[in-house]
């Protein structure tokens, strides 16, 4: 019986697992990682990357405590401060409907004082494993501290003109994109961009584009991945802002669609070269008779902290070690089923806070 329930528990934690990181994710509380949906439910998921931290932290448990006679302060402690959690939870969705402050407060009190008994009596055995409970809870709370703020600090310290209107900077590509006198970077130069309002986009990109070395294509595609909560959408809308030449894909895939990004863009070019809306892209040389779609190149913007930014230390702190998590955690290429196709990943400086423009003069030499 111990051992069937012992299995019971552990996929009830491995379960559980999946899906509040799945949620912390979707509210910004923890990196972006790879979902996997194994039926055509999208609350039935799989999350690896955190079935394998939960095989090393149980071996790793097995080996610290080798009895379960030992692990009885950390298994109580952990079931405690879950319970006054729960119930604390439960008193703000109560809240939250509305119900009656009186009844909300009588059940907060009574239900919270018979926790918090237990808890006092369990803190008795900290020093005799509780304190596994705590680190572990402590390691995911900064996880989650250091997203969620470093997001917000890195909002709200960004440069008002971080985000620049597409619209406004179409008639520049499409001159750039037929100037002979610069060297054809790519036939058709995708980036990995969310375009906001089906206009705003960040001036990363472009400074890419414009900035760094020109990059002269056929064609500017600005695609944009939306998942639907259905789970076999594959579903597209374009924008080309009338031109020929720069072109905002939004791609709707289902949560069970495979992101392969460039098989989807590939048959997108096909439609819109037969039906006018781009230009045509014959291939010279090839090995395909009849191939109209040129060479892909997709670019894949990531930032990095600049010297000149201005923070406090604090905020600098978060924001620098929010990045590192990012790119420790994610890679945008397999997110987005590049990780084959010709995927250049660019690093642009993040520049937050005010800056303080400062002069040099000239002089003679010395």
């Amino acid at each position: 019986m111990a051992t069937l329930a012992a299995i019971i528990a552990s996929q009830a934690l491995i379960t559980g697992s999946f899906t509040l990181v799945s949620e912390a994710s979707s509210l910004k509380f923890l990196p972006r990682m790879k979902i996997i949906y194994p039926s055509t439910q999208q609350g039935q998921l799989f999350i690896p990357s955190i079935n394998k931290m939960l095989c090393v932290a149980t071996i790793g448990i097995v080996f610290l405590f080798r009895t379960s006679e030992h692990m009885e302060a950390a298994y109580g402690l952990a079931i405690t401060v879950t319970m006054l959690m729960t119930t604390i939870l439960l008193f703000e969705y109560l809240s939250l409907r509305k119900i009656n402050l009186g009844l909300r407060l009588i059940f907060l009190l009574l239900f919270g004082a018979i926790e918090i008994m237990f808890l006092i009596s369990s803190l008795a055995k900290f020093l005799h494993g509780g304190y596994v409970t705590v680190i572990i809870a402590a390691f995911i709370g900064a996880i989650m501290y250091v997203w969620y703020f470093g997001n917000k600090v890195r909002d709200k310290r960004e440069a008002e003109n971080a985000y620049v209107r597409l619209d406004e900077y179409t008639n520049m590509l499409s001159s750039l994109s037929h100037d002979d006198s610069v060297p054809l970077y790519a036939t058709n130069l995708v980036y990995m961009a969310k375009v906001k309002y089906n206009k705003f986009i960040k001036r990363d990109m472009l400074y890419s584009i414009l900035d760094k070395r020109p990059k002269r294509a056929h064609a500017y595609w600005f695609v944009t991945v939306n998942v639907t909560n259905e789970p076999f959408t594959a579903e597209y809308a374009v924008n080309t802002y009338g031109t020929k030449n720069v072109i905002n894909v939004q791609l709707y895939l289902g949560f069970k669609q495979q992101q392969k990004v460039n098989v989807y863009l590939r048959q997108i070019v096909h439609d819109l070269i037969k039906d006018g809306t781009i230009e045509s892209q014959p291939q010279e040389y090839t090995t395909t008779p009849g191939r109209d779609v040129g060479d892909f190149k997709f670019v894949i913007v990531n930032d990095v902290i600049s010297p000149q930014t201005q923070l406090n230390t604090y905020e600098k702190w978060l924001v620098e070690s929010r990045v590192w998590l990012q790119n420790l955690s994610s890679n945008p290429a397999i997110w987005f089923g590049l990780e084959y196709a010709d995927t250049v990943v660019e690093r642009v400086p993040l520049i937050l806070g005010s800056q303080d423009i400062k002069s040099i003069h000239r002089t003679k030499l010395r």
